[in-house]
């Protein structure tokens, strides 16, 4: 039974007890400064840091889903990455998600003459 698993335990776990944690996280700390007026830049980059949190977590739950399937999805899709497209195509909200995600994980940084990092 999934619910003695843990968190880790499969998809419908994760997205209850990691993603829409994070979320939730996210959401809460957001509203807090906004009530407090907090705009500073190390308030802003907590904010910021618990919104990847969540995205990344969102988009690990095809993952999830795959491995945990992977017997019965295998037939249609032969591997996470063909389940995901299918998944994302269907789900274009979820394609976008993706797309954040990946994008700052994958973020290049460069330096350019004249700019210090």
């Amino acid at each position: 039974m999934n619910a003695f698993k843990g968190p880790l335990g499969g998809h419908r776990n994760y997205l209850a007890h990691i993603a829409l944690e994070n979320f939730s996280d996210y959401e809460t700390l957001k509203r807090h400064n906004e009530s407090e007026g907090r705009v500073g830049t190390p308030d802003k980059y907590k904010e910021f840091r618990y919104f990847l949190n969540a995205i990344e977590s969102f988009n690990n739950v095809l993952d999830y889903a795959y491995f945990e399937h992977e017997d019965s999805i295998k037939a249609r899709h032969s591997n996470v990455t063909d389940f995901r497209k299918a998944v994302n195509t269907k789900y274009p909200e979820l394609e976008k998600l993706s797309a954040l995600a990946n994008a700052y994980k994958h973020c290049v940084r460069t330096k350019k003459s004249g700019v210090k990092n």
